[in-house]
């Protein structure tokens, strides 16, 4: 009975001792492992993204003619007004005029630091990647991009700015209608699936919010 019994101490030990050498070559017991380099990968890739910070995948350039009026500051009084009233016009007397031809561009695109561990799933060789929506990253009219073209009158560089600042809403507006934000989306997703590519998945799937 004693060497039964030591018989089967030993089968023990030895094969705990199998149980170990095949969990420290990785043979069994690996589906945590995994999911922790695959949790470790995610934490790695999403780093990596908000570094880039945003993505422009798409941009848009316009060139608006700008004309503003204002009535002229010498004759809009109570004499101007009242000759403007007898002969039925309906504007002031005489009309100061400015003529600003802008050009203005647009950037759209992904910010990428909108993006969570949430956003990026590994499923064996496929990665599913979910990207925010695309949106209006920015509208630049450099002080370079616009010429007074007319100016009638006297004309304050606020109300240049001014004039300046309703042309970058229309030229972004114009964007937005010409379809700026499907191309960017379209164009983002492309760029993320050949960028990850390059990292060995073989399958890449990518939606947006």
């Amino acid at each position: 009975m004693k060497k039964v019994k030591i018989i089967i101490v030993a089968a023990l030990i030895i094969a705990a001792a199998v149980v170990c050498f095949l969990w420290w070559k990785g043979l069994i017991f690996n589906k945590q492992e995994d999911n922790l380099l695959k949790i470790d990968d995610t934490n790695v890739i999403v780093t990596d993204i908000k570094k880039i910070s945003e993505l422009t995948s798409a941009c848009y350039y316009k060139e608006l003619i700008m004309q503003e009026k204002k009535a002229n500051k010498a004759v809009d009084n109570k004499v101007g007004n009242k000759i403007a009233e007898l002969i039925g016009k309906k504007e002031p007397l005489v009309q100061d005029e400015i003529v600003v031809v802008v050009q203005g561009s647009v950037r759209a695109g992904f910010n990428l630091q909108k993006m969570t561990e949430q956003d990026i799933n590994i499923n064996n060789d496929t990665l599913f990647v979910t990207l925010p929506e695309p949106e209006i990253l920015d509208v630049i009219v450099n002080p370079s991009d616009y010429e007074i073209f007319v100016e009638d009158g006297t004309w304050s560089h606020e109300q240049i700015t001014k004039i300046i600042s309703n042309a970058k809403d229309k030229i972004k507006n114009d964007a937005i209608k010409d379809g700026l934000i499907e191309k960017a989306k379209e164009s983002g997703t492309k760029t993320f699936k050949d960028l990850f590519k390059t990292l060995g998945y073989k399958e890449i799937v990518v939606n947006t919010k």
